[in-house]
Order: C-alpha cells, then sequence, then structure tokens
C-alpha cells in the first residue's frame, strides 16, 4: 500500500476528483455565457439608441429624443449594474 489508501481506492478517488472539476468547468462556462449574455444585452440596446440620435436625431421631436435618451442612461445604469456584479463575484472568488 502507497499513501494512505489502497491503489484500487486511489482510483476511485481521482476518477471522482476529475467528474467534480468537470463538473466545475461546466457550471464555470455556463456562468461565464450568461455573464456575457447580461453585458450584451443593454450594450446593444445603449448603442442602438445612441446610434438612432445620430443619425435620426435631427428630424425627431424633442420627446422621441428624450426617449431615446433615457432608454440609453436606463441601459448603461444596468450595464454599470453588471459590472459591478461581476466584480464583486471576481473578489469572493479570490
Amino acid at each position: 500500500m502507497v499513501g494512505k489508501f489502497p491503489r484500487q481506492h486511489r482510483f476511485v478517488l481521482g476518477d471522482r476528483m476529475a467528474q467534480r472539476l468537470s463538473k466545475i468547468e461546466q457550471d464555470r462556462a455556463l456562468m461565464l455565457a450568461g455573464i456575457s449574455h447580461d453585458l450584451r444585452t443593454p450594450l446593444a440596446i445603449l448603442r442602438g439608441n445612441l446610434e438612432t440620435l445620430l443619425i435620426k436625431g435631427e428630424v425627431f421631436d424633442a420627446e422621441r429624443r428624450a426617449q431615446c435618451t433615457r432608454t440609453a442612461l436606463r441601459q448603461s445604469e444596468r450595464l454599470r449594474q453588471h459590472i459591478v456584479e461581476l466584480f464583486e463575484l471576481s473578489r469572493l472568488d479570490a
């Protein structure tokens, strides 16, 4: 016997550890996909509203321009909040 466990138990423990590591990696990939989506969505809406204002802002009335601006501001706040949450998660992970 080498170490604490007989050889057959070491293989079982190694398999379990490999399974756990695989599950952790799968969970990590899923979380990153979710984070990526959560960041892209408000960014796309923000960019769309800003481009709309740049391209068509002259022909929009004041209310329509204000609506685009408010939407852009809301989405920038969503994006900021997601980034804050991401930094908090990274601090917890460290």
